[in-house]
């Protein structure tokens, strides 16, 4: 499996004496949903995912803002939240937008239990909403798609000290080219205003799917 980046803020942020909540933002699939479930297995951590989006009736149980029924609710999908070693991951919360304000006091009466949310286009959920995001209660992260630092530490850890040498003048390497016929697509992961086709050394074909992330992405 191959790791993200991320990783390294979600280690900071679950060691920190005094963690919020974080709230992890990007578009749709850029695997924020993937990124906290690598990270609960890869730190031992009891993971307690709650998809929003399919239970939206939670909406008005996070709007009374009673946290010990918010919990006894979501213990109802999952198993005992409140035990060590847990983290309740809270995905699509933009579908419950009470939920966003109900993280200020899970923070303030449960500071031991982590909690984790992702969420797309915010703003248009807040909008819609009289409330104000908690400000000083949580954090954010906003998560961007597969870096190409991270494709070649997924195709060779050895790869990644070529990095410093390339540029938009050379090409890539071969190995890095023909790994894409193993399922690393790499017109995903380049940036078009850095390497173009001629850069490439070969002819990527449009692929389809691409242009609908490229769109969400561009609305967050």
């Amino acid at each position: 499996m191959f790791e993200r980046t991320a990783t390294q803020h979600l280690n900071s942020w679950l060691k920190k004496k005094r963690r919020k909540p974080l709230i992890l933002r990007g578009a749709r699939q850029v695997g924020k949903s993937t990124l906290v479930r690598m990270f609960a297995q890869s730190s031992g951590l009891k993971l307690h995912e709650i998809n929003l989006e399919r239970n939206l009736y939670l909406n008005d149980i996070f709007k009374k803002l009673d946290t010990e029924l918010i919990l006894r609710e979501l213990e109802a999908l999952s198993d005992k939240i409140r035990t060590a070693n847990s983290i309740l991951f809270l995905d699509e919360i933009q579908a419950t937008p009470y939920a966003l304000q109900a993280l200020r006091y899970l923070y303030e009466d449960h500071p031991e239990l982590p909690v984790v949310a992702a969420g797309s286009l915010l703003e248009f959920t807040l909008s819609d909403h009289s409330f104000s995001m908690p400000v000083g209660r949580i954090e954010y992260y906003h998560l961007h798609p597969f870096s190409f630092k991270e494709y070649l530490g997924a195709i060779s850890p050895r790869l990644l000290a070529e990095q410093n040498n390339l540029s938009i003048h050379t090409p890539l390497p071969t190995t890095v080219i023909w790994s894409s016929k193993n399922g690393h697509p790499v017109k995903r992961l380049l940036p078009e205003k850095n390497y173009s086709q001629k850069h490439l050394g070969f002819y990527i074909p449009e692929m389809s799917g691409d242009g609908d992330s490229y769109k969400t992405f561009r609305c967050t």
